[in-house]
């Protein structure tokens, strides 16, 4: 028996493109969809909140700046929904916390 994951077996045969305008994006099937979006919608609006306050930060900074009051891979969802909508601007990569490359955003 092989121990690896078969993507031949475990594809369903759909196609689904993900909808940028969504916060949330399902990739299982869950009950609470509708409160999910909601909540990803709201951590969207603070991080935007604490980015006009800023007015340039990265995922490490930003989540910094709100004291761990969301996930840091919920800051980093939030930057990218938020830049992908316009909201704010990719700027360059800079160094982030043990010497990985983290992107800049900045408020415009």
């Amino acid at each position: 028996m092989n121990n690896y994951f078969d993507i031949a077996r475990a594809w369903n045969g759909t196609s689904e493109k993900l909808d940028r305008s969504r916060s949330y994006h399902q990739t299982v099937s869950v009950p609470d969809h509708d409160k999910r979006e909601i909540k990803a919608g709201t951590q969207d609006a603070i991080v935007l909140e604490a980015m006009s306050r800023l007015k340039q930060g990265t995922g490490s900074s930003v989540h910094a700046n709100l004291a761990g009051a969301l996930l840091i891979g919920s800051v980093r969802r939030s930057l990218t929904n938020l830049a992908d909508r316009g909201l704010l601007r990719r700027d360059v990569a800079v160094p982030g916390p043990n010497d990985h490359p983290e992107v800049q955003y900045v408020f415009p």
